[in-house]
């Protein structure tokens, strides 16, 4: 049987389904579904997997940004040690 669920704080929250809940302006609006899976109201119900595939992305970018930087610090090393050596007149290409 039907019975209406006053929202609160915009959210209807089912008494049925733990943690099924939902902004009820969004099944006018339509929201994309990167959205929904962003926001708390939707996430531990609806979007888990989302959500962890895309803190794995995160993760993998903040990897890749720190392996960049280590190797730009290790070239400014190098050119560093190489004009070291030009400066003592030796030539690191021939090394």
């Amino acid at each position: 049987m039907y019975v209406p669920i006053e929202p609160v704080d915009n959210v209807i929250k089912s008494s049925v389904l733990p943690g099924f809940q939902f902004h009820p302006d969004d099944l006018y609006r339509r929201p994309l579904l990167t959205e929904m899976a962003c926001d708390p109201v939707y996430e531990t119900f609806a979007f888990p997997a989302y959500k962890k595939a895309l803190q794995e992305v995160k993760r993998e970018r903040r990897e890749k940004e720190l392996a960049l930087q280590k190797v730009e610090l290790a070239q400014q090393k190098m050119a560093k040690m190489a004009e070291q050596l030009r400066k003592l007149g030796i030539d690191p290409n021939e090394l």
